[in-house]
Formats: structure tokens, sequence, C-alpha cells
């Protein structure tokens, strides 16, 4: 399943252009209450495979959010969680984002993500989701 998600990431373009280090990017919340949540790079694009997102994206979009991250900016993308999701969390927002992150920092393993919860404490919310996927799957992160 990875090599196919790869190959249909190969197809996405990708604007050359001079990316700032990702450390120094400057990542900006869409949402309020959220927590920020360090996810492996892998467990994101199966999500995203799952939801049809990898297929369906606006070039113009990416291309704008590409202009975005060259000048050092970027908005965190947004997980929702919830048990009856099969992974337990769905992307909300920002896939034209996790896109140009993957595509702009191909080295990146993790990608740090806002995500909503819906009505779990954060402790029990990690709790299911590393139980489900690993705890280097999800961490907690301080902005």
């Amino acid at each position: 399943m990875n090599e196919e998600i790869y190959k249909k990431l190969d197809l996405i373009p990708l604007a050359a252009r001079n990316y700032p280090k990702i450390e120094s990017v400057t990542f900006e919340n869409r949402e309020s209450g959220v927590i920020i949540v360090e996810v492996n790079k892998l467990t994101v694009l199966n999500t995203m495979d799952k939801q049809g997102y990898i297929d369906d994206f606006d070039v113009f979009k990416l291309f704008n959010v590409y202009e975005k991250l060259e000048n050092g900016k970027s908005c965190y993308p947004t997980l929702i969680f919830h048990e009856r999701y099969i992974d337990l969390f769905q992307l909300h927002d920002g896939r034209h984002h996790t896109i140009a992150l993957i595509k702009a920092y191909p080295n990146i393993n993790k990608i740090k993500c806002s995500m909503i919860i819906d009505k779990y404490e954060q402790g029990e919310v990690l709790f299911k989701l590393r139980e489900r996927h690993g705890n280097e799957l999800f961490r907690l992160v301080n902005k």
C-alpha cells in the first residue's frame, strides 16, 4: 500500500522553489481548542488515501501553499478524533498543506498536526491513538 501511495505522490507536481529549513517554518492553527501532535508521515498518508484526498486536490491551491511555504509559513493540518473512525482520526482540514510539506520536505518522517478532540481528554485520546498506531506514531508536542 505504501508503494501505491508514493506512486500517487510522485504524480503531484512540486514547485521548484527555495524552501526554508522545516525548523524555521511558522505554523498557524486554523482551529481553536486543539492540541498539537506529531504524527508519523505514513500514518497521515494512509488516512488521506483512505479518504481519497491524495487523488483529489486543486493544483492552484497547492501552488499557493508552496508559495506560503517558501515564505516560511504554513498551517497545521487538522485531524479530528473519534472512536468510530477506522484509524481513530481523519484529516479534517489541510490536505494541500500536508501534500506540500511532504513534497517540499521528502525526508521528514513526522508531521505536526493540530487535533480536534471530540469529548475526550488529552491523555485518553493519546492513549487510544498510541494503542492503535503505536507509541512512536503519535506524540504530544509543545508549540
